[in-house]
């Protein structure tokens, strides 16, 4: 149980010893109560983006390191949809015939594809191109 849970309990159980004593009415204790989870679901929020964030920028960290690692002629596999495609230290992401097909967007992990990639992209997989 989270610091946060248990000073909500302990919060809840001093409300109900002032409903009790009829120090506070019971709809108060009801408001009281209300707001009182509005903030703690309000805090988990926050927990849960600030992990996510964590979570991208450890990602981000890994990818990096693996960058400056690479020497200038090598590439990082960066397959998607059963396509295979590699990146450059730069991000220029090339297509198995080595012609350039996007950007390699870091803060997404994803491909951001030239008009010519994307087409050829959903060619390949054998969808419909948005219009």
């Amino acid at each position: 149980m989270s610091l946060t849970n248990l000073r909500l309990q302990e919060h809840l159980r001093e409300a109900i010893t002032w409903v009790d004593k009829g120090f506070v009415s019971k709809e108060e204790f009801e408001v009281l109560k209300y707001k009182m989870f509005l903030e703690d679901k309000n805090q988990e929020d926050e927990v849960s983006k600030l992990a996510a964030a964590n979570a991208l920028l450890k990602g981000e960290n890994a990818r990096l390191k693996e960058d400056m690692q690479m020497g200038e002629d090598e590439h990082v596999d960066c397959s998607r949809d059963g396509i295979e495609y590699s990146r450059n230290r730069e991000g220029t992401v090339y297509n198995d015939e080595f012609e350039v097909v996007g950007k390699w967007c870091y803060s997404l992990c994803i491909i951001e594809f030239t008009n010519e990639g994307a087409k050829k992209h959903f060619e390949a997989t054998g969808r419909i191109l948005p219009h």
